[in-house]
């Protein structure tokens, strides 16, 4: 059966972003009354001539699953945010990488999950697991989620953080 779906003639229109603007509910004294809060997620390929700069965030899986993981959600690294145009619709996309968590809750001592790159609703930091290997003074932070493969993620980053990591 033929193809009849020609990408260069379909999608007349392709861009990249290196930033999205979040805007959430989010209730708390962190974000003041109205409870609205925005925050922003980069994904560029250059960030202050540093390198790459790719916000980590959570993800919402499903309602099913709130009593799994970070409640219900799992923590992504953004690596491209792009739209294309396609019969008239625009569609809003992001390129992810996919983080799991290892082992069932919190690390005991730290209290804080570890999660790992994934092979198979907002930012959140992650912190590497260095482990006892001496890290060279060459290795730049743009490069840690390249270098690293398993990750504290930091409740302690924020409000947010702290509710949805607990």
């Amino acid at each position: 059966m033929p193809c009849n779906f020609d990408p260069l003639e379909d999608c007349k229109k392709l861009c990249v972003f290196h930033l999205a603007v979040a805007l959430f509910y989010a209730p708390s004294n962190y974000c003041g009354i109205g409870g609205m809060r925005t925050e922003c997620i980069c994904s560029t390929p250059n960030c202050h001539g540093e390198g790459p700069r790719c916000n980590c965030v959570f993800a919402k899986l499903d309602s099913e699953s709130a009593d799994n993981g970070f409640q219900g959600m799992t923590v992504l690294c953004v690596m491209l945010l792009f739209s294309f145009e396609f019969k008239g619709h625009v569609f809003l996309c992001a390129l992810v990488e996919w983080f799991s968590p290892v082992g069932t809750g919190p690390h005991s001592d730290f209290g804080m999950w570890l999660v790992k790159a994934d092979k198979n609703q907002r930012t959140c930091h992650l912190i590497p697991c260095f482990g006892s290997t001496i890290i060279p003074s060459s290795l730049l932070h743009v490069h840690s989620l390249s270098v690293f493969n398993v990750f504290w993620v930091n409740k302690f980053a924020d409000y947010h953080a702290h509710k949805v990591a607990q």
